[in-house]
C-alpha cells in the first residue's frame, strides 16, 4: 500500500543517516583517540591508555619480561596494581629490577620454606594528596632532620612532612625504608600507642604531628656525668628529673607500644631500631612511638609453625644486640635488648657506656663479649620502682636471644609494678625498706615463672 512505501521509504532515509552520522562518529573518534595519543597526559579511560602505551611501547623498558613467550603474561599497564606489583621470584631471576633487597630476601636466613604474610608488600600511595603541597616555596618549616629524611611541620602544625635526605639517591632500597615505614603505619592505624601517617608517595610520607620528645627529658644534655662525677657517695643521683612513679609509667608506655609491634594479629613486626628518640608525646599526653624505616616483617615458616630468622647485614652505633653486632640470625629479640637500654638511661639518666660513647666499634666488642653497662649496685634496692627496672635491664640483657624476656613478660611485670608502686604512694610507704624488699622478692618470683 501507498502508507507501506512511505514508511518504507522513510525507514531507508533514517537508517542512510545513521550510518552516516556513525561515520562521522568514527571519524571524530579516530580523531580523538590520535589526539589523545599524542598528548597521553591527557588520557581519560582505560581503553584510550592501553592504546596510548601501545603506540607508545618501543620507548618503554620491559614491565616484567622482556621475552616474546611471555610477552602476553604481563601485567597490564592499566591494570590499577601495575604500580604496586608485588614481583614474583620468577620476576626477578634474570631482570634489571632486581636488588639487594630482594637478593637478602631470597637468600638470607629466611630459607625456601619462609613466606611472606599476605600484605608484606602492599603499599597505598595517595599521590595527588601529597603533589597538592608546594615544596618549591613550602609554608612548611624545617624543624628536624636524621640519616635518611628531613622533618617539616605544616603551618597548622597537625602535620609533618619527612622527605629523603637530598644527597641520598632515589634507588629502590629508599623507596622501600619508607615504604615500610608508612606500611607499619597503616597497619597500626587502630593502635592509640603509634603515630597516625595521612599520606604516602615514593620517599616522602605525611604523618600525624607529635612535638614533645622524651629522649631530651631521658638523657638531659650530653647524657654523660660531668668533669666533677656523679658526687654520688651518699646516694644514687640520676641525671634525669623523672620520679620513681613517672619512670615506671614512661617504661611501660614505651612497653605496651613496642608490644603492639610484636603481637600484632597479622604478623610479628620487628621495630628493629629500638631508642629513645623514637618515642614521642603528644599534647594530650599520650606517648606513641614512631620510625619504622627499618621495621622487619617477619616471614613464617608453615611447615615448622614458627616465624623465620633473618640477617640484617653490618650494622652500626652502640645501642644493638649482639646478635646484631656479629650478624647472626635474628628476630623480635633485638628490640627487647635495645629496650633495655631505654631502661638503663631512663633508670640513671646517662647514655650506656657513657666513658666510650664516641667509640662504637669498642662498644660493639665490649658487648659482643657480654660486657655489660656500668649500673650503680644500689639501684636494686633503693626504691621498688628502681629495683623492678633494674631487674628487667638484667632480662633484657640476657646474651642469648631464646633465653632474653620477650616484650609480653616486660608488659605484665611492669604493670604489677605500676600497681604496687601506686599502691605504695597512696600508703606513703614507698620509702619503707621493709616493705620495699618484701615486694621486691614478690616480683623476683613472678620473673622466675617465666
Amino acid at each position: 500500500s501507498k502508507t507501506e512505501r512511505s514508511k518504507t521509504e522513510s525507514s531507508k532515509t533514517e537508517k542512510s543517516k545513521t550510518e552516516k552520522s556513525k561515520t562521522e562518529r568514527s571519524k571524530a573518534h579516530e580523531n580523538d583517540a590520535a589526539y589523545e595519543i599524542s598528548v597521553r597526559p591527557a588520557l581519560r579511560s582505560v581503553e584510550l591508555i592501553e592504546r596510548a602505551w601501545e603506540e607508545a611501547e618501543k620507548d618503554l623498558p620491559p614491565p616484567l619480561w622482556d621475552d616474546d613467550e611471555n610477552w602476553e603474561k604481563r601485567l597490564s599497564f592499566s591494570d590499577k596494581r601495575y604500580n604496586s606489583w608485588v614481583w614474583e621470584k620468577r620476576d626477578l631471576v634474570s631482570d634489571d629490577f632486581r636488588d639487594s633487597y630482594y637478593n637478602i630476601e631470597e637468600h638470607g636466613g629466611k630459607g625456601p620454606d619462609c613466606d611472606f604474610v599476605e600484605w608484606h608488600h602492599s603499599t597505598f600511595p595517595s599521590c595527588n594528596n601529597m603533589h597538592e603541597i608546594n615544596m618549591s616555596n613550602p609554608d612548611e618549616q624545617l624543624i628536624s632532620y636524621g640519616y635518611y629524611r628531613n622533618v617539616w611541620v605544616g603551618k597548622s602544625e597537625t602535620y609533618v612532612i619527612k622527605s629523603l635526605v637530598y644527597n641520598h639517591e632515589y634507588g629502590m632500597e629508599n623507596f622501600e625504608f619508607v615504604r615500610m615505614d608508612a606500611l607499619v603505619m597503616e597497619r597500626l592505624t587502630s593502635s592509640p600507642l603509634v603515630v597516625d601517617i595521612y599520606d604516602h608517595c615514593g620517599t616522602t610520607i605525611v604523618a600525624e604531628a607529635v612535638h614533645h620528645e622524651i629522649e631530651e627529658k631521658m638523657v638531659p644534655g650530653d647524657g654523660v656525668p660531668p668533669k666533677e662525677g656523679l658526687n654520688d657517695a651518699n646516694d644514687v643521683k640520676p641525671r634525669n628529673k623523672f620520679n620513681v612513679t613517672q619512670k615506671l609509667t614512661i617504661a611501660l608506655e614505651m612497653a605496651e607500644s613496642l608490644a603492639d609491634l610484636h603481637g600484632f594479629k597479622d604478623g610479628v613486626i620487628v621495630h628493629d631500631d629500638v631508642q629513645p628518640c623514637q618515642w614521642l608525646r603528644t599534647s594530650d599526653g599520650v606517648l606513641k612511638i614512631n620510625d619504622f624505616n627499618r621495621a622487619e616483617i617477619m616471614l613464617w615458616n608453615g611447615n615448622e609453625g614458627k616465624y623465620c630468622r633473618y640477617y640484617n647485614g653490618k650494622v652500626s652505633g652502640n645501642y644493638r644486640a649482639p646478635e646484631e653486632n656479629q650478624d647472626h640470625l635474628l628476630n623480635e629479640k633485638i628490640d627487647i635488648y635495645s629496650f633495655g637500654n631505654n631502661i638503663y638511661t631512663l633508670l640513671t639518666g646517662l647514655w650506656n657506656y657513657y666513658d666510650y660513647s664516641d667509640d662504637d666499634k669498642l662498644v660493639q666488642e665490649m658487648v659482643n663479649k657480654n660486657t655489660l653497662p656500668f649500673i650503680d649496685p644500689r639501684y636494686k634496692n633503693h626504691t621498688f620502682g628502681e629495683g623492678v627496672l633494674v631487674r628487667l635491664l638484667e632480662r633484657c640483657f640476657v646474651y642469648e636471644p631464646d633465653d632474653r624476656a620477650d616484650i609480653f613478660e616486660i608488659v605484665h611485670i611492669l604493670r604489677v609494678a605500676m600497681r604496687e608502686q601506686l599502691s605504695l604512694v597512696a600508703k606513703k610507704k614507698e620509702k619503707n625498706k621493709i616493705i620495699i624488699n618484701n615486694k621486691l622478692a614478690q616480683i623476683d618470683k613472678l620473673m622466675a615463672a617465666y
